[in-house]
């Protein structure tokens, strides 16, 4: 015979994780940063986020923010990324990392996620 417990049903992810925002517009706070119109939100809405360090103290939303912007991240801009790396800083010790990083791309546009995640890891190992 089957019991049912106080906890049948309930998610086993933690309460902070459950409640943690998915979209910027259920992102509480940082509205200097994350409001219409401001630096971050334009870089985000428009695609050019580029390399960026996130630092105050515990609390503000700076792990949500991250993996709200790498779960979202267009493979396509990553290998846009990878390109002007090769053909900048590692182009010029190896005449072959630009050619890598356009057949990345390549495949990237032509399978999609999830599957070019091993082209692009294996683009970023190579550069």
């Amino acid at each position: 015979m089957y019991q049912s417990t106080l906890f049948d049903g309930q998610q086993t992810r933690p309460l902070a994780s459950r409640m943690r925002p998915e979209e910027l517009d259920e992102f509480a706070g940082q509205q200097h940063l994350l409001g219409p119109g401001k630096v971050l939100r334009q870089m985000i809405d428009q695609d050019r986020v580029t390399s960026m360090i996130f630092w105050g103290p515990p609390g503000v939303g700076k792990t949500t923010l991250a993996r709200m912007l790498e779960a979202g991240e267009d493979p396509l801009y990553v290998a846009r990324r990878l390109i002007r790396f090769a053909s900048e800083d590692v182009g010029m010790a190896d005449s072959r990392a630009l050619e890598i990083a356009a057949a990345c791309y390549q495949a990237c546009h032509f399978i999609g996620m999830p599957e070019c995640n091993v082209t692009l890891t294996h683009c970023v190992v190579y550069l």
